[in-house]
């Protein structure tokens, strides 16, 4: 009889596989009620449901096997796959894999965070529910300064707020469920994990980028530290004023203006800032690098106003004088292009770009 192809890509890795899938009479086309391993194509994501199912691809129930892990399709097909089969389908590189928005797998969830559950998780059911996550907290100190570490948790049964912030613990991990997994609970510090290296990271920059301005190594800065500093050095430019070169700032009114105002912002009126006014409002402000633009001057409004070109009619291949037109006007222009396909000729597919150019004119703004 006929054989099945398909050729499609797994959410889970790049591997695209295409050749002879099943023998026999072809799969039904995909449908509210009736999917297979290969027809299916949304992506699945792990349940914690208690109902009893079965797997669509081996035929397991969970009532004859209790162990094994249900992965349903979110979008409301009845089809669900069992964790071995969930494996063979991206072997395959069939159907859509698993949603990237669920947790790890358990293979990759540490030892640490496993030996937490397992405490939490008093009778060994595999699942938490909240009761189980606040008692656990309230009599197991070590577990406490893991999960909730700026909260006393010796108070939790008699202290509002320390109950509060355990509740809050719980509903973060459930979105909305009743109970959670070892999954839910390993995605949850993995997430803050993340957090904290980005914050880390981030107060490392703000340490570095005060040294640089602290240019006597007195502790504190003065305004005219900063405007020489902005004024001669890259990095710290892009830091305080991102998009913005500050090399002529002695000789722009408008933006001298800009860097006092920082100035200002920082020191609360003080004539000078040490680091934690400097942390406190650059932490606040989530300064990130952008597109530098030259100084411009405020006489000639042209050179205040941004165009940025995306594309069709408009490209530098095949017009390149409109192009050229708007940059001698005196525009600040900005190029959405550089590096993609050219989006001019007819019936050019711009949907696949799409995202790009959004974060492109995010950067801009």
């Amino acid at each position: 009889g006929p054989v099945g192809h398909t050729s499609s890509q797994s959410s889970l890795g790049s591997k695209t596989t295409s050749g002879p899938l099943q023998q026999g009479q072809a799969s039904p086309p995909p449908g509210p009620k009736r999917q297979s391993l290969i027809t299916h194509q949304h992506p699945l994501v792990l349940s914690t449901d208690a109902t009893p199912w079965m797997c669509d691809q081996c035929k397991r129930a969970s009532k004859e096997n209790p162990g094994i892990y249900r992965y349903r399709c979110p979008q409301g097909c009845d089809f669900d796959l069992c964790g071995d089969c969930l494996k063979l389908q991206v072997q395959l590189g069939v159907g859509a894999g698993i949603s990237q928005e669920e947790p790890a797998p358990e293979e990759e969830i540490s030892d640490e965070l496993k030996e937490f559950f397992s405490r939490m998780d008093n009778d060994s059911s595999g699942s938490l529910s909240k009761l189980k996550v606040i008692t656990a907290l309230a009599r197991d100190a070590e577990l406490a300064a893991f999960a909730l570490p700026d909260v006393d948790c010796g108070a939790l049964m008699s202290n509002e707020r320390s109950f509060d912030a355990a509740d809050a613990l719980f509903d973060t991990m459930a979105k909305g469920r009743q109970r959670i997994n070892l999954s839910d609970f390993a995605a949850h510090f993995k997430t803050l994990d993340e957090v904290s290296a980005k914050a880390k990271n981030k107060k490392e920059e703000m340490r570095e980028t005060f040294d640089i301005i602290d240019a006597d190594k007195s502790g504190s800065v003065s305004k005219l530290e900063l405007i020489a500093a902005v004024q001669q050095n890259q990095a710290v430019d892009d830091f305080i004023l991102p998009g913005i070169d500050s090399s002529g700032v002695m000789s722009d009114e408008a933006h001298f203006d800009r860097v006092n105002a920082v100035f200002e912002a920082i020191a609360g009126g003080r004539k000078r800032f040490c680091f934690t006014d400097f942390e406190r409002y650059f932490g606040k402000v989530g300064a990130k690098p952008r597109i530098r633009t030259k100084t411009v001057d405020m006489s000639n409004g042209r050179k205040m106003k941004r165009v940025f070109i995306i594309g069709p009619g408009f490209g530098r291949d095949l017009n390149p004088q409109q192009g050229r037109m708007l940059e001698q006007a005196g525009y600040q222009v900005y190029w959405c292009w550089q590096g993609l396909p050219n989006p001019e000729s007819p019936n050019f597919p711009v949907a696949p770009y799409l995202d790009q150019i959004k974060a492109e004119l995010d950067q801009v703004q």
